[in-house]
């Protein structure tokens, strides 16, 4: 029995940002294609239930937003014209539509590829028991007790800001970081066991951050994602995000190695 021949696809996700200064959004839409010029498969899924959509702005027109995702069907079915008018939407969406950075997926199957990938990026996280939803505040202080006992501590900063990178306000900042020579190490816990979204978050956001981190502080940011450990490695979901925490140049480490990295953290800071 012959396998079928992986083709690249490309793929983006639809998002409703009712406030863009804080860059706060809900992941509405999902599309996918086969970039060649006589490529047959195209698919564009608006998500059915609008609650996150309504979470953030009360007064979202879904019906807007469903003629929307009908039009896009329409645009993305025709190979021909499709980067024609994709550019036209660009040009012509509103701050309240916008589309993600697009992204390249291999796949035999891409009906299946564009299950998973739905999936992972409209599909609300389960929910979580009490234990689980404390992941990452676990993977936090295992990595205080790491740091405290290679004596450390006091002399990395604990929450290193990214508006100076981003905007102004911006909330986000990794957990812990120190600088040695010319590098800037960093690190952040994310729980897998918890959720994906998390991780793909951190994915999406450090490769815009990186370079602007870089040019301003003259060193070199390495980041370590510490992640907690039992999760499903079989699950395709959690195996998207690590690969997509690994393509965006974030070194993935499980929280049992913590003792390993804070005896490091010792090394360079001449402890």
């Amino acid at each position: 029995m012959l396998m079928a021949e992986e083709r690249i696809f490309e793929f983006f996700v639809v998002r409703y940002v009712p406030n863009v200064v804080r860059e706060v959004f809900a992941n509405i839409g999902l599309v996918m294609f086969d970039p060649a010029r006589d490529g047959r498969f195209s698919k564009v899924r608006f998500v059915s239930n609008w609650q996150q959509a309504a979470r953030l702005d009360p007064d979202c027109d879904f019906g807007a937003l469903e003629a929307f995702g009908r039009e896009l069907e329409g645009v993305i079915a025709n190979p021909v014209e499709r980067e024609f008018w994709l550019l036209k939407f660009h040009q012509s969406l509103s701050n309240l539509i916008q589309f993600s950075d697009t992204k390249f997926c291999r796949a035999a199957d891409p009906e299946r590829e564009f299950e998973l990938l739905w999936k992972v990026y409209t599909e609300e996280p389960k929910r979580l028991s009490v234990a689980t939803a404390s992941g990452v505040r676990w993977i936090r202080g295992r990595m205080e007790d790491a740091w405290r006992q290679a004596g450390v501590w006091d002399l990395i900063e604990h929450g290193v800001p990214v508006s100076a990178y981003t905007k102004p306000g911006d909330p986000f900042q990794f957990d812990f970081g120190y600088r040695v020579g010319h590098s800037l190490k960093l690190f952040h816990a994310v729980s897998l066991k918890k959720s994906s979204d998390a991780a793909l978050l951190l994915a999406g956001r450090y490769p815009v951050i990186l370079p602007k981190m870089a040019k301003r502080t003259n060193a070199v940011p390495l980041l370590t994602a510490v992640v907690d450990e039992g999760w499903d490695q079989a699950d395709p979901e959690i195996q998207f995000a690590r690969s997509s925490l690994e393509e965006a140049q974030i070194r993935v480490a499980a929280v049992s190695e913590m003792s390993g990295i804070a005896e490091q953290a010792r090394k360079d800071l001449g402890v």
